[in-house]
């Protein structure tokens, strides 16, 4: 083998090894950010369904203020048409 086959190849090899270890830096980064967005998805879903909780009651509380606010108007609407017959 000549001196230049030997350099072409140690070449090669060298970035072979380079593009391995860089694959395993990405891999080890992905799992690192994979498990951290799994956590703070998590943390979201149970803020969302605390919220879920929450919004539940408001709409209780809407409800009845609508079905107070129609006896009302129905009062009004009432003694009004009483008074002008």
């Amino acid at each position: 083998m000549s001196s230049e086959l030997i350099g072409i190849l140690g070449v090669g090899v060298a970035l072979l090894g380079v593009g391995v270890a860089l694959a395993g830096m990405l891999v080890t980064g992905f799992r690192g950010v994979e498990r951290r967005l799994a956590a703070r998805i998590d943390s979201l879903e149970g803020r969302v369904d605390a919220m879920d909780v929450r919004l539940a009651v408001v709409e209780r509380g809407q409800a009845k203020l609508e079905g107070l606010l129609e006896v009302i108007r129905d009062a009004v609407f009432e003694r009004r048409r009483a008074a002008k017959s």
